[in-house]
């Protein structure tokens, strides 16, 4: 019993500036990026359900 194979990703980023001024002037930057990937498949190593929890037809009997 699985789903079959499925791959996603995505990309984001952000950024930003800050200049204060006053009696003390600073400057601020900062950058952001993501950079993500999923995948759903058949579990393929150590799977102990596997043979436990297989598909059945609706004309298998259960036990």
């Amino acid at each position: 019993m699985h789903d079959k194979k499925i791959a996603s990703g995505s990309i984001s980023a952000s950024g930003g500036v800050e200049l204060a001024g006053g009696a003390i002037a600073h400057l601020g930057a900062n950058c952001n990026g993501v950079l993500s990937k999923s995948t759903s498949n058949k579990w393929k190593i150590n799977n102990k359900l596997k043979f436990k929890a297989e598909f059945k037809r609706s004309n298998d009997k259960l036990d």
